[in-house]
């Protein structure tokens, strides 16, 4: 047996994949009887395995709910199966000038097998920046820019209802459920007071270029601090959370 890196590590269908992983587990069942001479013994029980990839970029090529397969190759070796998306979370970074990254979650819907073959990432190298990123708010008077936005993130979730029985083959399998979203930004401004109120409802954009967006209509505000340092002097900041709300 020889040690190896993940150079050479891809995920089928994404692209300017940074990592993957996968986690297999059973269930086993623990029991004792009179013939285990005071011992424990395991049986098998329902297999599951679910993972998750990160990538540079800020959209996603499958949404949750989605069921595709999964191929995750490590050089020649491939872990393979049908998969659900449970979340996708993208993180955004104005201050740090970093690049954008998207998380991809993701749980087997029945079994998960390893083969081999090989798959390389052709697509042309194009990591989006968090600078010039902004953030728009529309309260009812139409669109204003948040100013000096710090971060931002954001994430879309499916509510995964998992079941096996007689026909799963031993494995658990899965439905897509309900969807619900979330984020938060941070900024500095001269008046953090000035920021959206509480349990109001709010037309969001969280912007991924100069032109592409995410909108959520509607986010309802549901919290948001600041706190003035008259010890340290430094620049007043604030920050929002805020949920999705489709009615």
């Amino acid at each position: 047996m020889s040690t190896f890196t993940g150079m050479g590590g891809t995920v089928n269908g994404a692209n300017t994949v940074r990592s993957w992983s996968v986690n297999e587990s059973e269930a086993n069942k623990e029991y004792s009887a009179s013939n285990t001479q005071g011992g424990t013994g395991q049986a098998a029980g329902i297999k599951d395995w679910s993972g998750s990839y990160t990538c540079y970029g800020h959209t996603p090529v499958h949404m949750p709910g989605d069921i595709f397969t999964f191929a995750g190759f490590d050089g020649a070796k491939i872990s393979t199966g049908t998969a659900i998306v449970s979340e996708i979370a993208l993180a955004i970074n104005q201050e740090g000038g970093d690049l954008q990254g998207l998380t991809v979650t993701f749980a087997g819907d029945g079994a998960l097998t390893h083969t081999t073959g090989t798959d390389a990432d052709v697509s042309l190298p194009d990591p989006p920046s968090s600078i010039g990123c902004k953030i728009e708010i529309d309260t009812g008077a139409g669109f204003v820019e948040l100013v000096d936005v710090r971060t931002a993130s954001l994430s879309i979730k499916s509510d995964l209802k998992e079941y096996s029985s007689s026909s799963t083959g031993g494995w658990k399998k899965r439905k897509a459920g309900r969807i619900s979203a979330n984020g938060s930004f941070d900024f500095y401004d001269q008046d953090v007071r000035t920021a959206p109120d509480i349990a109001q409802d709010a037309k969001l954009r969280v912007y991924v270029s100069d032109t592409e967006f995410w909108l959520f209509h509607w986010a309802r505000i549901a919290d948001g601090s600041y706190e003035p340092s008259p010890e340290s002097g430094d620049t007043v900041s604030g920050s929002v959370n805020w949920n999705w709300t489709g009615f």
